[in-house]
């Protein structure tokens, strides 16, 4: 069910053969968590792609060279391990906390590689995944891209309201790419202004 309800939403974009959707089907495997469960994926775990069936996941991404990269993904969207020859390359860790009960599907890169080989057409699957992570970095780069951290909260609110209702406090300062005090004042600002705010 999880994999039909997938390919149901991208049919209108990229029909796949009977044979190659029963392939991926075959790979999936279906990983259920409730709220406010913690999830790391690091490279003690087989590279996945990781693809959000229903709830919300949000965290950071960390690099070995430090970088720490406010992260979230809601249904449909995804994250990726080290994709050599499918996709850039790259080993990230993952931190993540679920904002709800969660449903994620688990798919080895390992096989998807070699379904790749045997179905040319699972390639552009994956390249429709890319074009919604880059419209997620987009509406994180609108809410940065404002001139005052009060704008940017107010983004926030506007661009990705699920980050704010979903998620904590410093998770919010940090996607803003501000201080938890800066926050706060804004958010403050904000409830003054709306007082009938379903914000918290």
């Amino acid at each position: 069910m999880i994999m039909k309800q997938f390919f149901n939403r991208w049919r209108k974009y990229l029909k796949l053969s009977p044979d190659a959707e029963s392939c991926l089907l075959q790979q999936a495997e279906r990983r259920k968590y409730h709220a406010d469960e913690r999830l790391i994926i690091n490279d003690k775990h087989p590279p996945c792609l990781y693809i959000i069936q229903k709830g919300m996941a949000f965290g950071y991404m960390e690099y070995d060279e430090g970088d720490r990269i406010p992260w979230l993904a809601k249904p449909m969207e995804s994250l990726t391990q080290a994709f050599d020859d499918i996709g850039p390359y790259y080993y990230a860790t993952y931190t993540l906390q679920l904002a709800t009960d969660t449903t994620i599907w688990c798919l080895p890169i390992a096989h998807l590689k070699d379904t790749i080989k045997t179905y040319p057409r699972v390639q552009e699957l994956l390249s429709l995944l890319t074009d919604l992570e880059i419209e997620r970095c987009r509406r994180h780069i609108d809410v940065l891209q404002q001139r005052t951290v009060y704008h940017r909260y107010v983004a926030l609110l506007e661009v990705s309201p699920e980050v704010a209702l979903l998620t904590s406090s410093s998770f919010q300062a940090a996607y803003m790419g501000v201080s938890q005090s800066s926050y706060y004042r804004a958010k403050q600002r904000y409830l003054e202004h709306h007082p009938k705010s379903k914000i918290d």
